[in-house]
């Protein structure tokens, strides 16, 4: 051992700068490390369907989604695409890397702060004998972080909490989006055959009529009625193809595909009665199930740490340390360093200010949204019970228009009504149809809606 080193009472500067290197390399061995990551330069969108096999049911989806084993051999039903789209979709993925974020954000909180090393070294400027260079070495320690980490971590472990929720919550907006799709996609192509077959209608009665009007049986009058309802019976068509092409394009999009993949999706259509009286008994508790209410308490009680944080360090701020001095004279000393804050003026109060208010509006941000869960539930079954009875209603309307119509054809087939009639009795039928098929979608849309609001399955026998 040198004399350096042997001696480190009289040595201190000389030791620390050739013990300095082996304390940074100790240091940087435990730092973590840069790797670039360069981004993709083709798009990720799939050309088709993962091979997923035969698989039983895991829980994957949202309580509020029958749930059963995923089988894509017989066509997707609204809960295996429920289940791709968890899985799949961009949107939920990108919520993953913010739920990510968070938690990265939350695990920097509850660090502790480092200890704090300090050097400096003076060299006489005289040449006068004796003298010597001189230097101060501390090692100081900031305390006041040590009041606060308790709150510190309580307010981290809620963001993480509330991170986990909120990407809950966006699964299940996906989910209900990817069902709002294929509910439309299944009125839109339903409407699709009935327009079918009607067109169907026409195009077998038309070559017909011309033939009758060239040899002079029928007028012209009588062909332009028929002539009308085809080409509006057209335009709906068209309309209802471009509708559901569009749809199932935001449904590709959805779950992370290419438009030109085709779907074979298996569509529900019945209307099973809602469990009203549950429905409304579960409003007690919907704050316990529901994704977006639960993050907003975890948020809140991460504020509440924030706040309880901000009046703890209103109390002076305390930086401790120790030192080790040496001056020109070659003199050595031992000491300590001692500094705080004078509370005269500020004592955090700003700080403690802007955290009650941000409480508060939390607090009232809660309440709204828990207003409005309970709210829109209740609006909801109401405009259930009025749209099971439109449907009601509309159901017997095309039953006795169908059974007028077909009494219809059989007259005009023996001269017993004129096409005019005729025409517009089937227009009322097709029009009749259209309304039928839109109730039926706005009440599966909004039963839709009301599993998202309660956080469980609204039919009865569920």
């Amino acid at each position: 051992m040198n004399s350096n080193c042997g001696h480190f009472t009289r040595g201190t500067p000389v030791v620390a700068a050739r013990c300095l290197p082996f304390v940074l390399v100790c240091l940087l061995s435990a730092c973590a490390s840069y790797t670039p990551q360069l981004l993709v330069s083709q798009t990720s969108l799939r050309t088709s369907l993962p091979n997923v096999p035969p698989q039983p049911a895991q829980g994957v989806t949202p309580p509020f989604v029958a749930s059963h084993p995923f089988d894509a051999r017989d066509g997707l039903d609204a809960t295996e695409v429920a289940t791709l789209a968890v899985l799949l979709s961009p949107d939920v993925k990108s919520a993953r890397a913010v739920q990510g974020v968070a938690q990265a954000q939350a695990f920097a909180a509850g660090l502790l702060p480092d200890p704090q090393v300090s050097l400096t070294r003076d060299f006489p400027s005289s040449s006068a004998p004796g003298l010597t260079s001189a230097f101060n070495l501390g090692l100081a320690y900031d305390f006041n972080q040590l009041i606060t980490h308790g709150v510190t971590k309580q307010a981290s472990a809620s963001d993480t909490e509330k991170s986990h929720l909120d990407l809950l919550w966006q699964e299940w907006q996906v989910v209900a989006q990817s069902q709002v799709l294929m509910n439309r996609i299944g009125q839109q192509e339903q409407l699709a055959q009935v327009l079918e077959q009607e067109q169907a209608f026409y195009a077998d009665l038309m070559p017909r009529t011309r033939r009758a009007v060239a040899d002079g049986n029928l007028t012209i009058e009588v062909l332009s009625p028929y002539l009308t309802a085809a080409a509006d019976n057209a335009r709906q068509l068209n309309e209802a193809r471009r509708a559901a092409m569009d749809n199932r394009g935001q449904l590709n999009a959805l779950l992370g595909l290419t438009p030109d993949v085709q779907l074979d999706l298996v569509f529900d259509r019945t209307l099973p009665p809602i469990n009203d009286t549950a429905v409304r008994g579960s409003l007690s508790s919907v704050a316990e199930r529901r994704p977006d209410l639960r993050a907003l308490r975890a948020g809140y009680a991460a504020q509440e740490a924030r706040t309880h944080r901000a009046v703890l360090a209103q109390f002076p701020a305390l930086n401790v340390g120790i030192t080790r001095v040496r001056d020109t004279a070659g003199l050595y000393t031992s000491g300590f360093a001692l500094g705080f804050t004078l509370p005269l003026f500020n004592r955090n109060r700003g700080n403690i200010a802007v955290e009650e208010a941000t409480r508060a509006q939390l607090r009232q941000e809660y309440e709204k949204r828990l207003n409005a869960a309970h709210g829109d539930a209740l609006r909801a079954l109401r405009s259930d019970a009025q749209l099971m009875e439109q449907i009601r209603l509309a159901r017997d309307e095309v039953a006795q228009l169908q059974l007028l119509s077909d009494r219809g054809e059989q007259a005009l087939r023996v001269g017993a009504m004129d096409a005019l009639r005729y025409a517009n009795l089937r227009s009322g039928l097709l029009a009749k149809k259209v309304e039928l098929l839109n109730l039926e979608a706005a009440l599966r849309e909004q039963r839709i809606a009301l599993r998202s609001l309660t956080g469980m399955d609204v039919s009865i026998g569920s």
